[in-house]
């Protein structure tokens, strides 16, 4: 797994009033990249694949032959494109399938989306709950926690220890998939308030809303790489700092785009301030 390492190096550029503890965080952050394509064309050379996730979402992306896709850890979006298809999602946890032209047949869970699948067998339980209220149309998150050290090479270090979290718009009596976006923003904290340094890069995860109990965290995606990516950031300068994050829901059928922004939940460790809502940096 890639971890990215980002070091801010222009300060307090933008600020917030004189003496505010909080304020909308969307007017410092710019907007994400455009939704990420899952799978953009068959799998070129070969034909009647067997094409098998693993204990992490995937997206897998079928060929025009007749394939067995199997999705194993949940959240898993599989793409038959043409041929006589072959699908085993039975996992417990949701998965999105497209079939595709061609006559497909599939083991699948309640809870998955299937598209396109002429003989589609569904069974099993995913532990759905039934819709909460004020839950539909919601926009449901946790924020981030944050960890502040000095690196072994007395780097001042801020570190996302526990990612936001955050689950697809429930926005139909299915489980509704969606993909969303986050990126961290890091403020100074002075006697006029936060003051925003600096932005950092943008990551995407496809994920499903909560009516199913278990949902394993985001998988959070480097939008140039793929790659699941870690963040960090060190900051050439004493002083308090914070991070906020910025949140993003594409648009779907039945749900318009939709932003939040929130402040890391705690600032833990040996450099956090006192109430845990900043690290304090003195040297």
């Amino acid at each position: 797994m890639q971890r990215l390492l980002l070091v801010a190096t222009a300060l307090l550029v933008l600020a917030a009033p004189a003496g505010a503890s909080s304020f909308d965080l969307s007017a410092y952050g710019s907007d994400p990249p455009p939704e990420p394509k899952l799978c953009t064309a068959p799998l070129a050379g070969k034909r009647g694949l067997m094409i098998k996730g693993t204990s992490y979402p995937d997206t897998l992306c079928g060929t025009r032959g007749n394939d067995q896709m199997i999705a194993v850890g949940g959240g898993d979006s599989a793409w038959g494109y043409t041929g006589a298809d072959d699908f085993r999602a039975r996992n417990g946890l949701p998965d999105e399938i497209y079939g595709g032209p061609g006559v497909d047949k599939g083991l699948f869970d309640p809870c998955d989306q299937v598209l396109n699948v002429e003989h589609a067998s569904r069974s099993g339980n995913c532990h759905e709950r039934p819709r909460r209220l004020g839950s539909v149309g919601a926009l449901t998150f946790v924020p981030p926690v944050v960890e502040c050290y000095y690196a072994a090479n007395g780097a001042r270090t801020l570190n996302v220890l526990v990612e936001p979290q955050v689950w697809a718009v429930d926005a139909t009596a299915q489980v509704d998939f969606q993909t969303v976006a986050w990126s961290v923003g890091l403020f100074r904290v002075t006697d006029l308030g936060a003051q925003f340094v600096f932005q950092g890069s943008w990551f995407w995860d496809r994920t499903y809303d909560d009516q199913v109990e278990e949902f394993p965290g985001n998988y959070w995606r480097s939008f140039t790489t793929g790659q699941r990516t870690f963040v960090s950031y060190t900051v050439p300068y004493p002083g308090t700092y914070r991070l906020g994050a910025y949140l993003h829901w594409y648009a779907t059928t039945n749900s318009p785009a939709r932003d939040a922004s929130a402040w890391a939940r705690a600032h833990y460790g040996p450099a956090e301030n006192g109430d845990q809502s900043a690290c304090t940096f003195p040297t």
